[in-house]
């Protein structure tokens, strides 16, 4: 560290609010704290961010489609839907938000997880799978998502790492992506 900064707002002080570098590469960059309880919060623009700052070099984005989804584990279909809105995000698989009037939640467990995404909002609802074995927080749903992808309002989602998934009649490969990984999943 080259030397740290406090902030002043208001008559109030906040010690070591930012500091700066001493490599060539970030001499004239200021970096804030994003520990939680150091700052009040972070805006982007008059939007305030969650969870951890959005990267100005991703996109996700939310989808209409008439395609026909199926989600399922074994021969137990988890879900089934000609009315998927599907969600694009940088670096990861398309996620098909299904109505919840087309899964089967006979097949599913209600978990106590949550998790937070800076794009997408707080999931407050996750499920297990339940048949025919357990997979642990393999569905969620946002109820208040944030406005650039308020279609997925109360829909649900399958980790396609997890499960299997058939578009059109065409069955789909299971993707590899940060996710695979149990440790990298919410609620792990």
């Amino acid at each position: 560290m080259a030397q740290w900064f406090d902030l002043e707002v208001n008559g109030r002080t906040i010690t070591h609010a930012a500091w700066s570098r001493d490599t060539p590469e970030l001499a004239d960059l200021v970096i804030f704290s994003w520990q939680p309880g150091t700052l009040d919060r972070w805006l982007e623009e008059d939007e305030e961010v969650s969870g951890h700052p959005r990267d100005p070099h991703k996109r996700v984005e939310a989808l209409l489609s008439s395609r026909h989804i199926i989600v399922s584990l074994g021969e137990v279909v988890l879900a089934d839907s000609s009315k998927p809105v599907l969600l694009f995000e940088t670096g990861l698989p398309t996620r098909y938000y299904l109505p919840r009037e087309d899964v089967n939640f006979d097949a599913l467990s209600p978990a106590s997880n949550q998790s937070l995404c800076p794009y997408k909002g707080v999931a407050e609802q996750y499920w297990d799978v339940a048949h025919p074995s357990v997979v642990a927080n393999a569905a969620w749903s946002y109820s208040q998502p944030f406005p650039a992808v308020g279609r997925i309002k109360d829909m649900v989602a399958f980790y396609n790492e997890l499960v299997d998934i058939e578009i059109d009649a065409i069955a789909q490969a299971r993707p590899v992506s940060v996710f695979s990984s149990r440790a990298n999943r919410p609620g792990s």
